[in-house]
């Protein structure tokens, strides 16, 4: 899934105070973590240039926390910071992500991966 967020905040007056953009991209939908290298992982990746805080967890379906993402080392062009979630220790199935996005945009990104071991 991609995304784009934008927050725009107007004075009264009408003058811009400031704009803030994030371009994002969850994937895959679908992961197989079996260390072949190939949809080992779920990746949250985002560009933007104002300070925020992005954190996230998974749950079941029932929903009891499985796990959290972790910092993403090696994050793919055009994209300037990551997090990722392994599926480590956790059956096949379907699962919930949430990320939390927080500084000068606030918002929370839900979404279903599926776990395919």
């Amino acid at each position: 899934m991609k995304g784009f967020l934008f927050l725009l905040l107007v004075l009264f007056s009408g003058l811009l105070v400031f704009g803030s953009v994030i371009e994002y991209k969850v994937y895959p939908e679908v992961i197989t973590p079996n260390d072949d290298g190939k949809n080992d992982i779920l990746v949250f990746v985002y560009d933007t240039a104002d300070a925020i805080e992005v954190s996230g967890k998974v749950f079941d379906i029932l929903g009891r926390k499985v796990g959290s993402f972790k910092k993403l080392t090696n994050v793919p062009s055009p994209y300037k910071y990551g997090i990722y979630w392994d599926a480590e220790g956790v059956l096949s199935g379907i699962y919930v992500y949430q990320i939390e996005i927080s500084g000068i945009i606030n918002r929370i990104i839900n979404g279903i991966v599926i776990v395919a071991k």
